[in-house]
């Protein structure tokens, strides 16, 4: 295995002489806009339709019998807003609930350093 330099962990330092402003091209060339023109296919074209269609004309569920009958749309009705006192929400009386008598825990008792 060849030897190497070691990674340098660390800020970088950048030498004076690389300028960091706009780069200089000495040969312009200018884009084209434009088609493109290619002389020969780059693959060939298929011959098969990517998307077929099947569409079954004789079929007996799809023919209407007689012309469909298109009602008339009915015009905005006036709306009667009737506001209504709210009913009351009656509240059953329960009785108390019933708790226990709580089981308190006995305290902890620390053991001195020679049984532990």
């Amino acid at each position: 295995m060849p030897e190497g330099e070691p990674i340098s962990i660390g800020p970088a330092i950048v030498h004076p002489d690389i300028s960091g402003g706009p780069a200089f091209v000495d040969d312009f060339e200018p884009i084209a806009i434009g088609p493109a023109i290619i002389n020969d296919p780059i693959a060939p074209a298929p011959t098969k339709p990517v998307v077929q269609i099947i569409i079954n004309i004789n079929e007996q569920g799809q023919v209407v019998g007689s012309p469909v009958v298109v009602k008339p749309e009915e015009g905005p009705a006036p709306v009667a807003v009737v506001d209504d006192a709210a009913e009351p929400v009656i509240v059953v009386d329960a009785p108390p609930a019933v708790i226990g008598n709580p089981v308190i825990p006995a305290p902890v008792i620390t053991l001195p350093e020679d049984l532990n």
